[in-house]
């Protein structure tokens, strides 16, 4: 019975992956493989053909560590808008193209569905920019030192003791981090996974929409000293973000307080429920 729900499990993610490997897959590699080519042609062009000369503390896990922040910093602005769509219009599409009675004729039930899309974004997305960042360093790594062996620099070719600053070990701080941070906009994404389940036209407009509308009828209550609470909530949650946008933050490492642990629970909670009742709707409203 385990082995078959792993089996279950894994034919989903591969559905999910095989459908979205452009934008979740193919963009990302060839954006990381472009900046790769660049990073290669202007630290030659700059080093032996302008014959700048580097900083004299300035080591090869210095430099490895700069392209890989960078590269990384867009990846990060590119998926921000891919998943975002991805999460807004999955099951809003499986509804539009009739592929819901296709997997309702499937032994797969709407949960797992619907929670390994949950599980692609929340694990697999962090873990993809993991498999980047090492591929970066190592690349990285391996060019600076042919590029320092030329200048006659070998003694630059050093990197940090194993700890936070070392270049192999800052990916994995990134990805411990960026686990955190999934947890804390947990409410986001159970909220456009709900907005996704629910709607029959424009999911990722109506999804922005619905908290920007009831944000100005707020604003426009408070003109009236009248509230329902929109604003408050908004304030609170975006404070709870910027307490913990050092997950996100590549140069910054995120260190997990006792405050933490009522946002992070209340996170959980609120996610859950908009995955709960995304899933009430996958199984009772499947129209278009």
């Amino acid at each position: 019975m385990k082995n078959i729900m792993t089996t279950k499990c894994l034919s989903q993610l591969k559905r999910e992956i095989l459908e979205y490997k452009f934008s979740m897959i193919y963009v990302p590699l060839i954006v990381s493989a472009l900046f790769s080519v660049f990073a290669v042609v202007f630290t030659y062009y700059w080093l032996f053909i302008r014959n700048e000369h580097l900083g004299q503390t300035l080591t090869l896990n210095d430099i490895a560590l700069e392209y890989m922040y960078t590269n990384c910093s867009m990846l990060m602005f590119i998926y921000f808008y891919v998943l975002v769509n991805y999460i807004s219009s999955c099951l809003y599409d499986d509804r539009k193209t009739k592929q819901i009675l296709f997997w309702r004729s499937m032994p797969v039930s709407e949960t797992m569905n619907v929670l390994t899309k949950v599980f692609l974004v929340v694990v697999l997305v962090p873990t993809f920019f993991l498999v980047i960042n090492e591929a970066f360093i190592i690349l990285a790594s391996i060019v600076g030192s042919i590029y320092l062996i030329m200048l006659d620099d070998s003694a630059r070719i050093v990197f940090s003791p194993i700890d936070n600053g070392n270049a192999f070990v800052v990916p994995w701080i990134i990805y411990r981090d960026n686990l955190f941070g999934m947890v804390f906009i947990l409410p986001m994404i159970g909220y456009l996974l709900l907005v996704s389940a629910w709607v029959k036209r424009f999911p990722v407009a109506i999804a922005f929409g619905i908290p920007m509308f009831l944000t100005f009828i707020d604003y426009l209550l408070g003109q009236l000293d009248l509230t329902i609470g929109v604003m408050s909530l908004v304030k609170r949650y975006g404070a709870i973000l910027f307490e913990i946008k050092s997950t996100f933050v590549l140069r910054e490492v995120f260190e997990f307080q006792l405050q933490f642990w009522m946002p992070w629970l209340i996170s959980v909670f609120i996610g859950a429920l908009f995955i709960v009742i995304s899933i009430w709707l996958r199984n009772n409203r499947y129209e278009i």
